[in-house]
């Protein structure tokens, strides 16, 4: 197929999703997620109550996957000893292996940015579609708490 009429596609693809409200944001994110390497990504029922969202995503990765610190460090955007920190107080919290069964995945791009965990992986499941309470369920969390984390994301 000639390059032309395929970016003529693609434009109005884009103009379609434009007209139905969907923003820039989204559309990059769901291209991430579409580019994403099945290592970088995580599955959405790995986060126990007693643990924090890094701490839970430092130890399933590290544990599961047999990822480095370094590596965990790099996709996540944060220092390796702050990685290996994690790691050290989720072990210290949560004995034994963080198990997972076959449910949606979330993309590791998500914590790379400036949010805090919880506030990207919220405003992630929350733009999948989400309610507050399924997204407090799936987290082991309260739902004011989900809202709140939501609201303080959007604002960074």
């Amino acid at each position: 197929m000639p390059a032309r009429p395929r970016k003529e596609k693609a434009l109005d693809l884009l103009r379609q999703l434009r007209e139905a409200g969907v923003s820039k944001e989204e559309l990059l994110r769901a291209i991430q997620d579409l580019d994403a390497e099945p290592q970088h990504l995580i599955p959405k029922d790995i986060f126990p109550s007693d643990l924090g969202v890094i701490e839970a995503v430092v130890k399933f990765l590290h544990e599961q996957r047999g990822m480095r610190f370094a590596d965990i460090a790099r996709l996540t955007k944060r220092s390796a000893k702050s990685v290996w920190l994690s790691y050290r107080n989720a072990k210290s919290k949560h004995e034994g292996p963080i198990t997972s069964r076959e449910s949606p995945c979330i993309p590791l791009a998500i914590f790379s940015d400036d949010r805090g965990a919880l506030e990207a992986l919220a405003i992630h499941l929350h733009d999948t579609g989400l309610r507050y309470a399924d997204i407090a369920r799936i987290l082991g969390r309260d739902a004011r708490v989900i809202w709140s984390s939501v609201q303080r994301g959007r604002r960074k």
